[in-house]
């Protein structure tokens, strides 16, 4: 038994297909500890924080960012003087 496909129907599945399509791309999930820079067409236009944002696909490109910070404890190196005198020095 072959079932013809009407017109209506193909059209109505390619119309719904592109919809999902289109949601799919414009929801943009930003982990913890990141941000997203969005450009739109090659140029910064916003930053996207942490959570669901919602942005224009195709038009906008998201480019992840990873915020981490770091505490420098000190500096710490070990030296050799002329007369083969080893100094250890460490910041605190």
């Amino acid at each position: 038994m072959d079932l013809p496909i009407s017109p209506g129907l193909l059209i109505s599945l390619i119309i719904v297909v592109i919809g999902i399509l289109i949601i799919s791309k414009g929801l943009v999930i930003v982990r913890q500890s990141e941000v997203m820079v969005i450009e739109r067409l090659g140029s910064f236009h916003r930053v996207l924080e942490s959570g669901i944002n919602i942005i224009i696909p195709f038009i906008e490109q998201p480019r992840a960012i990873t915020m981490l910070r770091y505490r420098k404890m000190g500096e710490e190196y070990t030296a050799i003087t002329t007369d083969e005198t080893r100094i250890d020095r460490r910041e605190t």
